[in-house]
């Protein structure tokens, strides 16, 4: 129930990160830069995905022989007798799936995490772009105002 939650909420983010973003993304180049982004984060998301399922079993085994590894190397005051088990299979097995899972969760959320970084740095792009163009204008508007001898500003309302 709450992965769901999560989900919904993530897509809820997204489409209005989406929405502010064709906002303030005005060029064409813009625009295509954000789908380039988009379409590359999925592609890399695809294929950790589809490297994660086939080599699932490996890394399990890796990580199982790490964690026994480092069992082995643990140094107790008091040892257990000879023929007593050291380790259990278990737990050391659950603990590798585990560590797999959660590495994968990583990769994925910093994939995320690097899509996020250059779409805001796009964005930021953008909008000191659009605010240097307002600029612009502003200055030509008040230069021709002083040429004219006019004001094309609206005068300020008295409050009376």
């Amino acid at each position: 129930m709450m992965e769901t939650i999560t989900q919904q909420l993530n897509e809820v983010f997204q489409k209005a990160s989406l929405s502010y973003a064709r906002k303030i993304l005005t060029s064409i180049e813009d625009l295509e830069k954000l789908s380039e982004i988009n379409q590359n984060t999925l592609e890399k998301r695809d294929d950790l995905t589809r490297r994660y399922h086939e080599e699932y079993e490996s890394r399990v085994d890796a990580a199982r022989q790490k964690l026994y590894n480092q069992a082995a190397q643990v140094k107790l005051d008091h040892p257990a007798p000879p023929g007593a088990p050291t380790t259990d299979d278990d737990a050391i097995t659950w603990q590798a799936h585990q560590q797999v899972r959660l590495a994968h969760d990583a990769d994925l959320r910093g994939t995320t995490a690097d899509a996020q970084r250059q779409i805001e740095e796009l964005l930021e792009r953008a909008h000191q772009r659009n605010q240097t163009q307002g600029l612009t204008t502003d200055d030509f508007l008040h230069t021709g105002d002083r040429r004219s001898g006019r004001d094309r500003r609206i005068p300020k309302q008295s409050p009376d």
